[in-house]
């Protein structure tokens, strides 16, 4: 994360839409758990918003992650 880009919050999503995960700060990570059980090995896919104070304007990423167990 470049200097000027502030931390909004990071969604992680199951392939069926449900929100899985929700981190509020750079330092918080996902374990790959949800509700404290583990989840099936697969694709997962995230959304990133954050916002550029050099530019100010909103920053919104989105991805996938693949989980392996």
């Amino acid at each position: 994360i470049s200097a000027y880009v502030s931390f909004g919050n990071l969604r992680i999503y199951n392939r069926y839409g449900q929100q899985i995960y929700l981190a509020k700060a750079l330092s918080e990570y996902w374990d790959g758990n949800y509700n404290g059980q583990n989840l099936p090995a697969g694709i997962y896919y995230w959304i990133f918003e954050g916002v550029d104070s050099y530019y100010s304007t909103k920053i919104t990423k989105a991805g996938s992650i693949a989980l392996l167990r």
